[in-house]
Formats: C-alpha cells, sequence, structure tokens
C-alpha cells in the first residue's frame, strides 16, 4: 500500500526513540529511496536520549501536567536513564546508512554529497572506536551509569587540538587545552576525559589519537608503557603488540617502530632472569608487520646507544639480533606464493634453497619487501663480534659463538 499520506504518517511515528523509530528508513529502503534512507538511518544512530530529541526551539512538553515538580524532575531523570539506542544500534545504523547512500544513484536529489559521505564514513569510525571503549569498560567492569553515558551519544573524534603531557605513566591529564569545535557532538577530548583517560583505557586512547589524526610522541609513549607495563605474560604482549601494529597499519603517529623496540627490549632484559624466550619483541613486531630491514637498523642505532654498550644489556641485545637475522634469513617454504608465481618442486634442493634465501632478503618475497643491504648488515655483524669477543662471561662467549655463525651462514648466502 503507497498512499501520499503514508510518508507524512511514517515521519510523526518515526521519531528517535519512539517503539516504530524504524519503520521511516525501512519505507525509504522498500521505495528505493536510499539516500532518503542513509539520512534517516544516520539521523538514528546520533539521536541521544528520547527526552532531547525534540525539534530546535520547541518547548519540551511537561509529561504529566498535575504532578508536582519534584515529582515530574525525578520521573524525566529516571526516563532518560535509559539511552533508546544501544552502541551497538548506532553501529548497525551507521553501517545501513553506509550501504544505502552509496547504493543511491549518482546526482540523486535526496543523495548524500561527496562532503557529507566523507563525514558519514568518519561518524562510522568514531562508532566503532566507541563500541571498542564500551566492550573494553564491560570487561573492566565498569559501573553502569559509566555504561550508560557512553551509549547515550555519539562523539566526535575529529578535534586535533592539543593532548595533555604526563610524567606518571599511571596517571593521565585531563585534556582542557581550547574548546571543542563548534558540533552537535562531543569532541575527542570530552571521551578521553571521560572514560579513556579516568579509566585507564590505554589501548583505547591510542585507538582515540589514531583516529582523530593528533601526533603527541610524549602521551603515546606512556601509553605503551602502561600497556607494557599490565601485560600479564610475554604471550599476551606479543598479541596485543601484533594486533595493535595491523590495526593502525603500523602508523608512526601511534606505533612509533624505535620507540617500541626500545620499550618492549627494556621489558625483555628485565624478564631475563625468567627465562622469558629470547627475541619475543622481535617476534611480536615481524608478526604487526614491521619489515625485516626496518627492525634491523633500529636495532644497529640503539646498540651504539652508550647504554646498552655495559656487557648484560649488550649481551640481551645481540640475543634478539641473532633471533632477527635468523628469522629474516629462513626461506620461503616451498609451493608458497611470491607475486603470483609457485616456486618448483625442485627447490628443495641445497642449490635452489641457497637461491631462495638471497630472494627473500633482497626483498622479492611477499614477506619481506624491503631490499636487504647484505654489506651494512654484514659490517654490523662483523663489529658486533670484536665487541662480544672482549666479553669474560660465559653468556657472552655463547654470543660471540653465534654470531660468528650467523655471520658464516649470511656470507655463505652471498
Amino acid at each position: 500500500m503507497d498512499t501520499p499520506y503514508l510518508e507524512g504518517y511514517l515521519r510523526r511515528k518515526s521519531a528517535p526513540g519512539s517503539a516504530h523509530q524504524d519503520l521511516l528508513w525501512k519505507y525509504y529502503v522498500h521505495q528505493r529511496r536510499f539516500g532518503a534512507a542513509a539520512k534517516k538511518l544516520w539521523q538514528l544512530a546520533e539521536a541521544e536520549e528520547c527526552a532531547r530529541a525534540r525539534a530546535p526551539g520547541r518547548t519540551a512538553r511537561r509529561p504529566f501536567p498535575t504532578l508536582t515538580c519534584a515529582l515530574a524532575a525525578f520521573l524525566c531523570r529516571a526516563r532518560a536513564a535509559s539511552p533508546n539506542v544501544s552502541i551497538d544500534q548506532r553501529l548497525d545504523y551507521l553501517t545501513r546508512a553506509l550501504t544505502a547512500a552509496k547504493s543511491a544513484p549518482p546526482g540523486s536529489a535526496e543523495g548524500l554529497t561527496s562532503q557529507e559521505l566523507q563525514e558519514l564514513e568518519e561518524t562510522a569510525e568514531v562508532a566503532t572506536i566507541q563500541k571498542q571503549i564500551y566492550d573494553a569498560m564491560v570487561a573492566t567492569n565498569a559501573s553502569a551509569d559509566d555504561l550508560r553515558r557512553l551509549s547515550a551519544k555519539l562523539y566526535d573524534v575529529s578535534e586535533v587540538g592539543a593532548w595533555p603531557r604526563r610524567s606518571d605513566p599511571l596517571l593521565i591529564g585531563r585534556l582542557t587545552v581550547g574548546p571543542c569545535r563548534p558540533t552537535a557532538l562531543p569532541c575527542a577530548r570530552q571521551l578521553y576525559n571521560d572514560f579513556t583517560a579516568r579509566l585507564r583505557l590505554s589501548e583505547c586512547s591510542l585507538a582515540l589519537l589514531h583516529v582523530s589524526a593528533n601526533r603527541e610522541p610524549e602521551l603515546v609513549e606512556q601509553l605503551w608503557r602502561d600497556i607494557i607495563r599490565r601485560a600479564p605474560n610475554v604471550e599476551s604482549l606479543v598479541a596485543t603488540v601484533a594486533h595493535l601494529g595491523r590495526k593502525f597499519a603500523l602508523s608512526d603517529a601511534v606505533f612509533p617502530v624505535p620507540g617500541l623496540v626500545y620499550l618492549l627490549e627494556q621489558r625483555a632484559m628485565a624478564l631475563d632472569a625468567q627465562a622469558a624466550e629470547p627475541g619475543w619483541a622481535v617476534r611480536a613486531l615481524a608478526e604487526a608487520g614491521v619489515p625485516y630491514a626496518q627492525l634491523f637498523d633500529v636495532y644497529r642505532r640503539i646498540a651504539d646507544r652508550a647504554e646498552w654498550k655495559a656487557e648484560e644489556p649488550f649481551v640481551h641485545l645481540m640475543r634478539s639480533v641473532l633471533v632477527l637475522v635468523d628469522r629474516w634469513l629462513q626461506p620461503v617454504p616451498v609451493g608458497v606464493p611470491r607475486y603470483g608465481h609457485s616456486l618448483p618442486a625442485a627447490a628443495a634442493g641445497a642449490e635452489a634453497h641457497a637461491d631462495v634465501v638471497r630472494q627473500r632478503i633482497r626483498g622479492r618475497s611477499g614477506a619481506c619487501r624491503q631490499p636487504f643491504a647484505a654489506k651494512e648488515v654484514d659490517d654490523a655483524l662483523t663489529q658486533y663480534i670484536a665487541r662480544a669477543e672482549q666479553l669474560r662471561s660465559a653468556a657472552g662467549r655463547v654470543v660471540a659463538d653465534d654470531l660468528k655463525t650467523l655471520h658464516r651462514r649470511l656470507r655463505a648466502a652471498f
């Protein structure tokens, strides 16, 4: 059934917060008016409590005029205590809105402009971060009031104002610098202050910095220190680093590889007494997608620092270098596609094996695309061997022997 009056009726019945709020956008989809459906879905995603979702300038009607003011105020507060749209619903609405907006015919009068589509995509990204924060709060047993406030509205993380700097890794300062830009949505600093900083959700704080394009290296370092310190064990930390590296696409704004190598190796050295697996920091960063060439360059620069030249730190760092170069020299398994081609079965032979090694370390494998500077690595290993031979401890002699063995393997591959 379709009459000239149906759309007007559904507009009145589909106000945000009502039991029939989904009727209008479904009607638009049925009519293949995808642009109008996208706008309605977007409106529902950004709606707050029913008490706040009225037309601008309209005076709110008192729900029960005959009651006393105190009792009416109590009922209004109770009504607002339950958001009409959960964070999961908001994310679902935005996903549907994106689908509808991209289904609208180009140039449609009801369709979204390119600027509006970009804003909608950013809003969906905001909702994804907000859902991540909500899930983290549930996992940490946050209060029901905090969960309600977070679900009650969407936040805007496009604000790029100043973020705090803190010296205490356990405390995050409040974001008080500068006002939020004029917007219908509270800005990222409010989301940070009210939830992620106060509840020490460091991974979520990194996600906020990533999506809002803020560059705050001091804050990022402190957040990573907090993540590393609070990891229950090595395997959990490896999984976290690998996950965040892939999630942030190795963005140096929130995933600074040189700083992370330094922090992870500091943690690894502290865990040596607990017989932690040598080179687990290398494994974590490699699984995050960091190229071996970049990792080796970082380790080379760290080894030149004065604080790592003492015997114990040097021995520890060389164990990681051994793991790094050993992983780099591992051949690509037979049959693994390389730029669309498979290795022949005969590659299992000794000569073909050496060719596989050369191709991998020269960056022709999908596992490591950066060219390998063989001479620089050879020179570095020669320098490390000379330093290790001067060590008198048993651990130092073992590392010196392992470096020599690795050095011979490298020269044999070239």
